[in-house]
């Protein structure tokens, strides 16, 4: 089984396609109401992490999944752990805001030889310790 990291949408997409896995989870922001357009979730669920709305989703499609959460989101001090811990890396999925951790993820992944999904989304370096979130997915 692949050990995957993604965005939450990217993360439900790939299970929902059939790719298993080990995924592990990363995004220290909550589901608030300008979220809800574009994400699968009930107002119920405004205020709750975006990584534990995932999980659940995920467990939805497969009771059994392997998901691994980051909910304090990544910084300088758990990127190794998030990208390099337990399983070797197959693929990375990120949609992070911050350009230094985009590019930070990127460099990461690329000395490892791991394949990643650059995805540009809203860039807003302005915005200290939010990264958005990133999906690792890695093989048993």
């Amino acid at each position: 089984m692949p050990h995957r990291r993604a965005k939450r949408s990217e993360a439900v997409r790939s299970r929902s396609e059939g790719i298993d896995g080990h995924f592990v989870l990363a995004d220290s922001d909550a589901l608030s109401l300008s979220n809800m357009s574009h994400l699968r979730a009930g107002v119920h669920h405004i205020g709750v992490n975006k990584t534990v709305l995932t999980a659940r989703q995920l467990y939805e499609i497969d009771p059994y999944a392997q998901v691994t959460l980051f909910p304090e989101g990544l910084c300088d001090d758990n990127i190794a752990a998030f990208l390099f811990r337990g399983r070797r890396l197959d693929l990375l999925i990120e949609e992070c805001d911050d350009m230094y951790m985009k590019l930070r993820l990127r460099e990461l992944a690329a000395s490892q030889s791991v394949p990643n999904s650059f995805l540009l989304s809203n860039v807003d370096a302005g915005r200290k310790g939010t990264y958005g979130q990133s999906v690792r997915i890695s093989s048993e």
